[in-house]
């Protein structure tokens, strides 16, 4: 998987995350946040998803997009 900016993502433990940039040249390339406990916590993944330390409950996965529907049926 390639981070990328356009799409959702959440920890592997089902935290909200935002993507704020991804720089080509940082080891860490992906910054942004995660939301725990409240409040948003500031963190670095590499561009496949790795978190800055060896946690992999903080590595990121993407979210896929709900699309909801409304069906009218007569009886």
């Amino acid at each position: 998987m390639r981070v990328s900016i356009d799409k959702t993502y959440k920890t592997k433990c089902g935290y909200s995350v935002k993507i704020y940039a991804i720089y080509e040249d940082q080891h860490f390339k992906v910054h942004g946040a995660y939301f725990e406990g409240g409040s948003w916590t500031q963190a670095s993944w590499k561009l496949d998803g790795t978190h800055l330390y060896p946690n992999r409950v903080l590595n990121l996965v993407e979210v896929k997009r709900r699309i909801k529907r409304t069906y009218w049926v007569n009886l």
